[in-house]
């Protein structure tokens, strides 16, 4: 119902060609990101793997794992520190190499148990965020993983970090035929990119494409993102102004088009000026599983906030940007074709009903408010704090204003 197929070998028109040692990979979040270095740019990829069997899609995870703890990770644009080690010498990995083959080899049904594995960590509370790095003997057992010694402790919470997100990828994808490509991501990622486009907003997401990488001899197909200016919200703590509010509630007004919950801290950059206020934002991560949901309304909450962007009819925010206004009120169907190609038809319907109620939602308040809309050259300290005083609830200018250190902030569930 929310998923729309594409034929990404077809579809895609940039191929990019590097070498594995400008490639590295982030894979402690819910998706596996590459990180790529080319013309002295950062680029990140996410791929649309082509469907196999489980087997040999664990056989192949488990193979980039070895690679990926020989040569260590990438951790650009996050600066938390890892608290588990990621990189091992070639003689340890290979030792563990000969370890997992071993349980291949006498384990019973050693794939179906290690495809039970997110059961198993979700119940014993495994998250290496918060230092739970480790399950019991039994647990470890029931997924394949049979523990006879200490020797792989250090390796080991790497491990079932990584192998747990990709089996989890691996279900989500569970509607896709064999030999078709996982485009579920992709395809919210490259319509909320289009859409930012269509109202002149393309400056706060990251710029997204569908291209074919081909590092050395190996070949994949995905969505490559440029690097978002700035630095992640979540590292970074500094006075904001009244453009960072214009831009923010600019980004959650297209949040709240697309059906996004997930712009929190952990998913935007914090651009600031030469006297290190913040300006502006541009976000990342734009592929949630919740973005386009099959729903008509606009009142949903994002993550961890209590403030949906429209209620009770009314934009539920002191003020919108009049260049932005003056977008949404004019859009008509006819400017929705470059989205077609990534959502289904019940997505474009559901796209379609939230954009006529913000529609009306803009005009209720406009006549509540005849300030309501404001020019570039309007916003100032005075709409800064009506938005602060807490009347519309936790906005993601609220959000980012008040937090005070990633200490105070639950950040389990942002990287689930």
């Amino acid at each position: 119902m929310c998923e729309k197929k594409i034929d990404v070998t077809k579809m895609v028109t940039k191929t990019i060609s590097t070498s594995s040692e400008n490639v590295f990979v982030f894979p402690l979040s819910a998706n596996i990101i590459r990180t790529i270095s080319k013309d002295n740019e950062i680029f990140f990829f996410r791929e649309c793997a082509q469907r196999v069997s489980l087997r040999n899609y664990l056989d192949k995870c488990i193979e980039e794992f070895y690679e990926i703890s020989k040569k260590g990770i990438s951790i650009e644009n996050f600066k938390q520190d890892i608290p588990i080690e990621t990189k091992f010498s070639d003689e340890y990995v290979e030792k563990f190499r000969s370890y997992i083959d071993l349980q291949k080899k006498f384990e019973k049904d050693f794939y179906k148990s290690l495809y039970n594995m997110p059961k198993y960590l979700q119940k014993e509370g495994f998250n290496i965020w918060f230092g739970k790095k480790s399950i019991s003997d039994t647990s470890m057992k029931k997924i394949g993983l049979e523990k006879k010694s200490n020797y792989f402790d250090s390796i080991l919470p790497f491990f079932l970090s990584y192998i747990s997100s990709s089996i989890s990828t691996f279900k989500q994808n569970e509607f896709v035929k064999e030999g078709d490509y996982e485009c579920f991501n992709a395809t919210r990622s490259l319509a909320t990119y289009e859409i930012a486009k269509i109202l002149h907003i393309e400056n706060l997401v990251a710029k997204s494409e569908l291209v074919k990488l081909q590092v050395d001899k190996r070949l994949y197909y995905g969505v490559m993102c440029n690097k978002a200016p700035g630095v992640r919200a979540l590292d970074l703590k500094v006075p904001i102004t009244p453009m960072f509010q214009r831009d923010i509630t600019s980004l959650n007004l297209l949040d709240s088009l697309c059906y996004q919950k997930d712009h929190f801290l952990n998913n935007y950059n914090v651009i600031t000026n030469n006297d290190g206020l913040a300006v502006s934002v541009c976000a990342f991560d734009n592929d949630n599983v919740w973005t386009f949901f099959v729903s008509p309304t606009l009142s949903f909450k994002p993550q961890l906030s209590d403030s949906p962007f429209v209620k009770d009819g009314r934009v539920n925010r002191p003020h919108l940007s009049k260049e932005i206004v003056d977008v949404v009120l004019n859009l008509s169907d006819k400017d929705l074709i470059p989205i077609q190609p990534y959502l289904n038809n019940l997505q474009l319907w559901a796209f379609k009903k939230r954009l006529n109620k913000l529609k009306s939602a803009i005009q209720n308040s406009m006549l509540a408010n005849p300030k309501f809309v404001l020019e570039d050259n309007e916003w100032n300290i005075d709409t800064l704090k009506e938005e602060l005083c807490g009347k519309y609830g936790k906005t993601y200018t609220c959000i980012y204003d008040s937090y005070e250190s990633i200490e105070n902030i639950d950040t389990s569930s942002l990287l689930k």
